[in-house]
């Protein structure tokens, strides 16, 4: 965990820890500040997740779907699903079962 992390690096600066006597003031200045900035964003991203009803997505994509280019489209394909299954529908020419469509969705 980060803020386990920043504790354990603020103490061991302070008691002048062996894993820590070579490194620089600065570079512990700049550690410390981008471990600042990873809790800042993650306590953003859990305070989004509080307030927003889970599965409902912040961008209209539907509207994005039926105005954007086939490359816009391909975006928003790229950013919903990280894989989309199309298993065989059976021999000949079977009719279209969506149930054989599975997408895997982005988390």
């Amino acid at each position: 965990m980060i803020s386990t992390r920043k504790q354990e690096l603020i103490t061991a600066w302070a008691k002048g820890a062996a894993s820590v006597r070579a490194m620089h003031p600065d570079d512990y200045y700049q550690l410390l500040s981008s471990m600042n900035a990873e809790l800042t964003t993650l306590e953003q991203r859990l305070a989004n997740a509080t307030t927003r009803p889970a599965g409902l997505p912040t961008r209209n994509y539907e509207a994005e779907w039926k105005n954007g280019s086939f490359e816009h489209r391909r975006a928003i394909v790229g950013e919903a699903f990280t894989a989309v299954y199309v298993m065989p529908s059976g021999k000949g020419r079977a009719p279209f079962n969506p149930a054989h469509i599975r997408p895997e969705w982005v988390e």
